[in-house]
């Protein structure tokens, strides 16, 4: 899973490698009471849209209410890349992103938050979530509070989806 992601004034990009970013757009039509809600809908979308490649999007906070971002893909296996351009009244509370499962053995490894998942995490400072389509769980990342061993988090588990 290989991401980086940068806060540039109100631009939310992730590149992968030298993949163009896809662009994500912020879904106002559904509001969300928690962002584990909002997490939860992102990762059903995203595992929707395709079982084999990562897709990633965002969520905001709007007025006290979760919003998620549409889930793009760079068409790659084992990374993704995202751009967002977020409003002054839209405030990145947290990413989700799909860990595909090509076989029992990809699944398992895909149970775990990379070391860039942790690193892009860190660096923004907001919970990361992943959906485990090995499993159909819903981890998350918060720095500061999950475990990361050398890099790497098992998350915690918060549901399934």
């Amino acid at each position: 899973m290989r991401n980086t992601l940068t806060l540039i004034a109100l631009l939310v990009t992730s590149v992968a490698n030298a993949a163009q970013p896809a662009g994500a757009v912020v879904d106002t039509s559904v509001a969300f009471e928690s962002v584990e809600a909002a997490a939860t809908a992102g990762e059903v979308a995203a595992y929707a849209a395709s079982q084999s490649k990562e897709f990633a999007g965002v969520i905001v906070n709007i007025d006290g209410k979760f919003y998620i971002s549409t889930p793009v893909s760079s068409g790659q296996e084992g990374h993704f890349s995202l751009a967002i351009r977020l409003t002054a009244s839209q405030h990145l509370v947290a990413l989700y992103h799909s860990h595909p499962s090509n076989g029992s053995a990809d699944g398992i490894k895909s149970q775990s938050f990379s070391s860039d998942d942790v690193t892009v995490a860190k660096t923004l400072k907001v919970t990361s979530y992943i959906g485990v389509q090995y499993d159909h769980t819903l981890r998350a990342f918060t720095p500061g509070v999950t475990h990361a061993s050398l890099g790497v988090s098992d998350g915690d588990v918060i549901g399934k989806f």
